[in-house]
């Protein structure tokens, strides 16, 4: 602190950190004579005033005063341990016997220069119970340490030290009492020790003499209680116990505990207490074993007092374990409450294990104890939540619901019921503030809603161009969060790690698949050359605009399914939006074209055909009257048949369609043909009486008649100009129809 610049330097990690003192100008920071300073403890009074919730709890390495300021280099020197002061402090722990009055439970020490600035020794922290190797090598993975394994004479002493106490109570068979880190790999009659972590071979060992070659068995390395400090090679399906190694002791934190708890959220494994670790809190808390179960105690506050309900002999209070909490602020006496080492971006398993928080509700089970695939339903519905109510107004504008329109298929226009059969999946997104979300995924498939019937939903109706309701069958349906903005910051009042997703950035999305049975207006003049315009409604069903509405900026809608329908080919399919009756609503036109070419193959080119068969009959010989009529009408009784046939497959109407016209047409010019052949035939014969008998009987026969063969020449010229005609008429007007 620079007392004259009124500014504070905090150099953290080599990284420096500068701030202004808030004090107005004018006043000037000074430190008078006669006083009084203290160190560790705040006095509100001169030498006086003190309150044990204003007590500093930690370690002090040293203290300085300067006469004068120093630069940044020399604060950065001094955290690195290489500070050569440059002038002489007024105040310092030089001399701390004699310029300094230790109170109360301070404890002063020395301590290598190298503990402070290098790297720190391991810390050792014993567990009196005997596990498995993978059941030790989880619990110290749990609390970010790993199974001690010396790699030096002193590293082995002092988990010597820090495991003597337990030697009795964890000796199994042959002396083994303690896991070490540590497993034998054989190549042939090669043996080496490896590191159970990092497998690189050991450097360092301290075997008992006689016990440290391998067997295809014997691979495990253990401590051996016969000779402390040496080891020995064991088969590895014993239980015994286990000390972790830490380069820097697991904070760990508790979760759950209510915003105005007197209990401390943050400890440190620090000594132990009826021979298991204790746990000493950030603040005034403790916990510890009493021989019975886990406890909790408040120095400060004796009354606040809460006791683990135990589960098993051994277990420890870590993961997530039910509590009697008593003479605390928190409304609620039992409670759970999470103990955890995990960092910030894990997720704590009820066991104690860590996991990435992406693995929490994945589909995919990642704890030991399979709680990261329990209670994922994605919303947090509060109880005060009402579901018949759609959310809140965003100022005076309704709850928008945006909407995603995908026909899937569609089956071939039924023209005699008039109808259409599709089958159409519907997405509805919307946002619903009054609930948060947890553990979102950017797979929305992970984000299943579980408690869906408790939540509104948009509720919606199909209505055909009457305004009546169509008939519909769902067939499926989704809902689901879809992750889309960051979580909210963490808070330890929270049990469960579970990432909270504000329900004012994330969206609901519900998609249902329905197949939709609709009526449709047709106009068949023009058949089959028509064009049908076929349309359904979407109405909002319970809510008016006034509440909610779909969105406008942000529908759409789209078809997958096959263009060509039989008859009928999809050409487009438009969207719009209106009211009706105060209710919000789309509308979805589709537009089909006939399929001619079908029809021009099957009915229009073989009833022509008719239509030339007949007409070839005037090229007949005028004697063959009864090969020309016989000809002629079965053309005739030929369209008739087609017409009846095709009549039952076609649309029934009460108008004539362009198909009918075309089959009157060609029946009515056949039967012309008809009347045709059989006028000429009356002025043939006519002619033929009027002869003399003995021209008859001459071998040489004159021309034929000149008024029978002129009507048929004349017919041969001017019916297929006339049909000609008719035919191009017949194409203008279905043009503009």
């Amino acid at each position: 602190m620079n007392l004259t610049a009124k500014e504070y330097n905090l150099v953290l990690n080599s990284h420096v950190q500068t701030g202004k003192f808030d004090i107005s100008e004018g006043n000037s920071l000074e430190i008078l004579g006669n006083g009084n300073l203290l160190l560790g403890q705040e006095q509100d009074s001169f030498d006086g005033g003190f309150s044990v919730e204003q007590t500093y709890e930690g370690k002090l390495a040293n203290f300085f005063i300067f006469a004068e300021a120093l630069d940044q280099s020399h604060l950065i020197q001094f955290t690195k341990c290489k500070l050569e002061v440059p002038v002489e402090p007024i105040v310092s722990f030089k001399m701390i016997d004699r310029d300094w009055e230790i109170y109360d439970n301070v404890r002063v020490f020395e301590v290598e220069t190298q503990e402070i600035c290098g790297i720190p020794p391991k810390t050792q922290i014993s567990f009196p119970e005997r596990r498995t190797l993978e059941e030790s090598k989880r619990f110290c993975r749990m609390l970010k340490g790993k199974i001690a394994a010396p790699e030096n004479e002193e590293e082995n002493a002092a988990l010597v030290k820090a495991v003597s106490h337990s030697m009795m109570q964890c000796t199994v068979g042959w002396g083994v009492f303690l896991w070490l880190g540590f497993i034998a790999e054989s190549e042939g009659d090669v043996h080496r020790f490896v590191n159970i972590y990092t497998n690189d071979t050991v450097n360092f060992t301290s075997f008992r003499e006689g016990f440290s070659k391998p067997q295809s068995t014997y691979r495990c390395v253990y401590m051996d209680s016969f000779h402390i400090g040496k080891w020995g090679v064991y088969p590895c399906d014993f239980k015994t116990c286990l000390s972790c190694s830490f380069y820097q002791p697991p904070e760990l934190r508790l979760r759950g505990l209510c915003k105005d708890s007197l209990i401390d959220n943050k400890y440190y494994i620090q000594g132990s207490r009826n021979g298991k670790i204790l746990l000493n809190g950030l603040s005034n808390s403790l916990i510890f074993w009493d021989s019975n179960t886990w406890k909790i105690e408040n120095v400060l506050h004796a009354t606040v007092k809460g006791t683990m309900k135990q589960i098993a002999a051994d277990s420890y209070p870590f993961g997530l374990h039910v509590w009697n909490i008593t003479g605390d602020q928190c409304p609620s006496t039992t409670t759970e409450l999470l103990l955890t080492a995990c960092r910030a971006n894990q997720y704590t398993c009820n066991d104690g294990t860590c996991i990435r928080k992406m693995q929490r509700c994945d589909m995919e089970v990642n704890c030991p104890d399979k709680s990261d695939e329990k209670s994922c339903s994605s919303a947090v519905v509060p109880g005060d939540y009402i579901k018949e109510a759609p959310p809140a107004r965003l100022g005076t504008d309704a709850a928008s619901v945006n909407i995603n329109l995908v026909i899937m298929s569609m089956q071939p226009i039924n023209t005699l019921s008039m109808q259409i059969f599709f089958d159409i999946n519907v997405t509805l997104m919307w946002k619903d503030t009054r609930f948060d979300m947890l553990s979102l995924n950017m797979a929305e498939t992970l984000n299943v809603i579980q408690n869906g019937k408790s939540i509104w939903q948009p509720e919606f109706l199909f209505e055909d161009y009457t305004g009546s309701q169509a008939d519909t069958i769902k067939r499926w349906e989704s809902f689901v969060a879809v992750l889309q903005s960051g979580p909210l910051a963490d808070d330890i009042t929270r049990v469960k790690e579970d990432e909270v997703y504000p329900g004012t950035k994330n969206s609901l999305k519900l998609t249902q698949t329905y197949h939709v049975e609709v009526s449709c207006q047709m106009r068949f003049a023009a058949y089959p050359f028509d064009v049908q315009l076929c349309l359904f409604n979407i109405r909002m069903q319970y809510f008016t605009k006034d509440l909610v509405i779909f969105n406008t900026s942000s529908f759409d809608v789209e078809y997958t399914g096959a263009r060509t329908l039989r008859e009928y080919e999809v050409v487009s399919i438009t969207l719009s939006q209106d009211d009706a009756n105060g209710y919000s609503r789309l509308t979805v036109v589709i537009r089909f074209d006939s399929l001619w070419g079908f029809h021009i193959i099957s009915t229009y080119l073989p009833t022509f055909l008719m239509v030339v068969i007949a007409y070839s009959t005037l090229y007949f010989d005028l004697k063959d009257f009864n090969d020309r009529i016989m000809v002629s009408l079965t053309a005739l009784l030929v369209l008739a048949t087609l017409f009846t046939q095709i009549s039952v497959t076609t649309p029934r109407t009460s108008y004539l369609k362009l198909l009918d016209v075309w089959f009157v047409g060609s029946i009515f010019f056949n039967f012309a043909i008809v009347i045709l052949l059989v006028v000429i035939n009356y002025f043939l014969m006519n002619e033929n009486q009027d002869l003399p008998a003995d021209t008859l009987k001459k071998k040489f026969h004159q021309s034929l008649p000149l008024r029978s063969s002129k009507l048929n020449r004349m017919s041969q010229v001017f019916i297929p100009v006339i049909l000609l005609t008719l035919v191009v008429a017949y194409t203008i007007v279905t043009a503009f129809l």
